[in-house]
């Protein structure tokens, strides 16, 4: 009944998946953290891999994986080794999650005579050391790079509109503000009084309420840090969460 979400649910956009992804590969982790398994740690390399399909974003979950590994190591749920094993094994399924999504081919498209406008977008947009190593060596699929790139290029300049104004480098205030404008207000209430509530109770030393907290909390700080404020859309993947 979230209108955010009913309102995001009509659209052919990849919003709606990047919230499935984000919170099934959150779960799916804190799963494998809370009794830790050869077959949970696949599973949460599987939903990485989709989520990754889904959307460029939900590469925020590498590190909020890493993060909640080590959590769980601080917090005796499970030993280092174990915990590292754990990460190898979710990274390998999820980058053959993500080569299986492109049918294991390097190229973007089996007709040879198809070409991405790479030096198009190289011309507008200066592709980052690390990028044009990945395409150089192959190691992922031609149109996820390029499409990874192309949203980045997209992002260094879009035009943002808030509060009557207009900018290119967008505002930190802008998708705090798009939250509480477009959120009913007794759901962010509840949201708040719950999460001061858990903080208190446990005293910031539960290790379920930071397999809830940390993801939405990364995914937040990335987002208005970077200022792409192209709309509320981009805030799907918390409202699960909350």
């Amino acid at each position: 009944t979230c209108p955010t979400l009913l309102a995001q649910a009509r659209l052919v956009t990849t919003d709606l998946p990047a919230a499935l992804g984000f919170t099934a590969t959150a779960w799916l982790a804190w799963r494998w953290l809370s009794a830790p398994s050869w077959r949970r740690a696949l599973a949460t390399g599987a939903a990485l891999g989709a989520a990754l399909l889904f959307k460029f974003s939900c590469m925020l979950l590498a590190p909020i994986i890493v993060g909640l590994a080590a959590i769980a190591v601080a917090a005796g749920h499970v030993n280092v080794k174990r915990a590292a094993s754990g990460v190898v094994l979710i990274a390998a399924t999820a980058y053959i999650t993500l080569w299986a999504g492109y049918g294991f081919r390097f190229a973007a498209s089996p007709d040879p005579g198809y070409v991405l406008e790479w030096h198009d977008l190289e011309a507008d947009f200066p592709l980052s050391p690390a990028l044009v190593f990945a395409r150089g060596h192959r190691l992922f699929p031609e149109a996820y790079l390029f499409g990874f790139a192309y949203a980045q290029s997209q992002s260094a300049g879009r035009v943002a509109f808030l509060d009557g104004e207009q900018s290119l480098a967008g505002w930190y205030r802008y998708f705090p503000e798009a939250f509480f404008f477009k959120t009913p207000l007794a759901f962010t209430a509840l949201a708040l009084w719950l999460l001061a509530a858990g903080v208190i109770r446990a005293r910031g030393k539960s290790f379920d309420g930071w397999c809830v907290a940390l993801p939405p909390l990364g995914f937040a700080a990335v987002a208005i840090l970077s200022r792409f404020n192209i709309g509320q859309r981009h805030l799907t993947p918390l409202y699960p969460f909350l």
